[in-house]
């Protein structure tokens, strides 16, 4: 279905609850689709601290049939009243991608012949780490499923997170193979640690403050 389950989002603002107690946090999310996620995280947000915000990321387009997703997720942002909350910006983490993972979901949108045709603007992730550098308390990656993609915004990642700061990436399983060894990678690595895991969500912790992760 394309959303984030909601026993898998139980799991992660039970986390989040835990890590940051019921202080105000900024968090930043990317990748949108129909805003499922995104209100349930900004929903916590509001129980733990009114001021805490959310900065949320995505190109708005065609997405598993459904024409400029980011619109309809910014309606469910409104129906839940969270714009206090939640900043929108119309965009790619970093550079732009062929939409849907390349495949065509419909038969009747090809990706990879529209691919000319979308546009938004690229490298937003990448503006925020110099605007926000060490000011994130958390980061929700669910947009380009490419590994090598994830393990750019994780560079930018590293540079946006305060120490100690959490990264939620959905995905992390069989079905996607090279998003789990990439996590599993990241985990085992000096900048990140393996916070939790619940067989879909894989959650990372900041242990150092160090600049850039090692390609893989």
């Amino acid at each position: 279905m394309g959303s984030i389950p909601e026993d898998h989002l139980d799991f992660v603002v039970l986390k989040l609850s835990e890590h940051f107690g019921k202080s105000k946090v900024v968090g930043i999310h990317v990748g949108n689709f129909l805003g499922i996620s995104l209100c349930h995280i900004g929903n916590w947000m509001v129980t733990q601290d009114a001021e805490s915000k959310l900065i949320c990321m995505d190109p708005n387009l065609n997405h598993r049939g459904i024409t400029r997703c980011n619109d309809v997720a910014m309606k469910l942002v409104q129906h839940f009243k969270l714009q206090h909350q939640i900043i929108n910006i119309v965009g790619y983490s970093l550079w732009k991608s062929v939409s849907n993972d390349g495949l065509n979901y419909t038969g009747t949108y090809d990706p990879i012949l529209n691919f000319e045709e979308e546009d938004s603007l690229e490298f937003q992730l990448e503006n925020l780490s110099g605007l926000l550098h060490g000011q994130i308390d958390f980061i929700v990656l669910d947009g380009n499923h490419n590994h090598k993609y994830l393990l750019e915004e994780l560079n930018h990642v590293n540079k946006l997170l305060k120490y100690n700061g959490l990264v939620i990436i959905d995905d992390v399983h069989e079905d996607w193979a090279a998003i789990k060894e990439t996590f599993e990678l990241i985990s085992h690595g000096n900048q990140f640690t393996k916070f939790d895991f619940d067989g879909r969500i894989g959650i990372l912790r900041k242990i150092e403050d160090t600049e850039c992760l090692q390609k893989a």
